[in-house]
């Protein structure tokens, strides 16, 4: 794998967001994304109920905030707490580190309050072989219960 760039997607979410569309695909099997951050907060952190969770997926099936890491689609997770204006927030992101994305990803928000889900995700963009593009396609696909 040969790194070929690094990009930033950000934007902010209505609460309740399920499976929003980020478009990465490039239409090329030799080439791949992975995700290195994903950052996360509100429209508005200093309020003590804008707690805000997550979810980035390679597949659009998520139906309820459940933080599933034995999910192979679940590649990335981020939660923005509030505790009160005196005792502040507390920003926690996971990310798999062996994410690789050749097709698109999907964003899910769940926020208290109305309030919006800001989001950052930071990717290294690679030049891979087909083989790995077919093989990393099926491994993002959910591949059914035991």
């Amino acid at each position: 794998m040969k790194k070929i760039g690094e990009y930033t997607m950000r934007g902010q979410l209505a609460p309740s967001t399920l499976n929003k569309r980020l478009y990465l695909f490039d239409g090329s099997f030799k080439s791949a994304y992975r995700v290195v951050k994903f950052e996360v907060t509100t429209n508005l952190p200093s309020n003590s109920t804008s707690d805000a969770s997550l979810i980035l997926t390679t597949e659009p099936n998520i139906s309820s905030n459940e933080w599933d890491w034995d999910d192979n689609t679940q590649i990335a997770w981020g939660a923005f707490i509030t505790q009160g204006t005196d005792t502040g927030s507390f920003p926690l992101s996971y990310v798999d580190p062996d994410n690789l994305i050749v097709d698109d990803l999907f964003i899910s928000a769940f926020v208290a309050s109305g309030r919006k889900a800001n989001y950052m995700i930071h990717l290294e963009k690679y030049e891979i072989s087909e083989g790995q593009g077919a093989l990393t396609m099926v491994r993002n696909k959910s591949q059914g219960a035991d």
